[in-house]
């Protein structure tokens, strides 16, 4: 008898940054939000401390990334250029 043991599905939430060619991904089960080049289809960045992530939404004019966290309901602010958290609402 063979044991298998089920897999959890990975959940994904992505946005968009078409100024910048940046595609935002956030994992939902590992709490982090990844940045992809979309020209070099490479992942330029991890942003951590998105503890509980449940979707992301890029504004491009601000270069804010928003990140909504379902746990405590708070949005993160990360800055596009550096990936950096820099305040929660």
């Amino acid at each position: 008898m063979s044991h298998h043991r089920a897999r959890r599905p990975v959940r994904l939430r992505q946005s968009l940054d078409p100024s910048t060619g940046r595609l935002y991904i956030a994992h939902l089960g590992d709490g982090t939000v990844h940045a992809v080049d979309l020209t070099t289809a490479a992942v330029v960045g991890t942003v951590q401390g998105t503890s509980f992530v449940h979707g992301v939404m890029a504004a491009p004019d601000r270069h804010l990334l928003l990140a909504a966290n379902f746990s405590t309901g708070e949005v993160a602010l990360i800055e596009t250029a550096t990936l950096n958290i820099t305040g929660r609402v």
